[in-house]
């Protein structure tokens, strides 16, 4: 069984607040381009909704799994709006979704939690004959020391998922943030320390040193681009 998720347990609220959502460009580009007309989506790994509420308002339906209860709170409030949306207490390898029932399965930020290979044989029987397995990542597009992951891994588990038959579409997506933006976008992370740690004062101190160096009249912008990766 698949536990990764336990890791954004506490994390929810900074999440909401500060990860970076996707390019406009980019779901345009999925929904032309990826997703028959009038599409079901099943966005796996939803988190906080940040790619789920921007698919919503242009699919007839959308299935948004997440096994966190944390992150799903968030999921629940910001999906609550738009009626052809369902939040299921569900994981990648174990989606609760029935057969045949949505043409895409997307991810966003979670490929790399996954089992790959269970998590295909869940897709092989959730997907309509031929449905299409979407992986979405923002990827750094900048040189500072502070670069939280290699995004370069995250490409490479994309392309053996795909077998190496592996299309990339990429599309800029910077964000800017104030010093509380940045440093809740740092501990937003699953490898950052939560309050009461023993380094959490220290690590705090750091995002906000490098906030101090790097900003630009109380602003730092964090050159995204957001990557879809697909089957060729």
């Amino acid at each position: 069984m698949n536990n990764n998720f336990d890791r954004f347990t506490g994390l929810a609220d900074v999440y909401e607040k500060a990860r970076p959502g996707y390019a406009a460009n980019a779901i345009d580009y999925i929904l032309s381009r990826l997703a028959p007309p009038n599409p079901s989506f099943a966005d796996i790994g939803a988190g906080t909704g940040k790619l789920s509420e921007l698919l919503a308002p242009r699919v007839s339906r959308l299935y948004a799994v997440e096994p966190n209860s944390d992150m799903r709170s968030k999921l629940i409030a910001v999906l609550a709006p738009f009626p052809n949306a369902e939040v299921i207490n569900g994981g990648a390898e174990v989606t609760g979704l029935p057969d045949n029932s949505v043409d895409a399965v997307i991810c966003a930020q979670a490929f790399h939690w996954f089992y790959a290979n269970a998590f295909r044989r869940e897709c092989e029987r959730v997907l309509r004959p031929g449905g299409q397995i979407i992986i979405v990542y923002n990827q750094h597009d900048y040189h500072h020391r502070e670069s939280v992951y290699n995004s370069s891994d995250r490409e490479r588990l994309a392309s053996a998922f795909f077998n190496g038959e592996m299309l990339r579409a990429s599309f800029p997506n910077s964000t800017s943030y104030d010093r509380d933006g940045y440093v809740a976008y740092r501990l937003s992370h699953s490898n950052s320390p939560n309050p009461g740690d023993a380094d959490y004062e220290s690590a705090v101190a750091g995002y906000n040193g490098f906030f101090d160096s790097e900003n630009t009249d109380g602003i730092i912008t964090l050159d995204f681009i957001t990557n879809v990766y697909s089957k060729v």
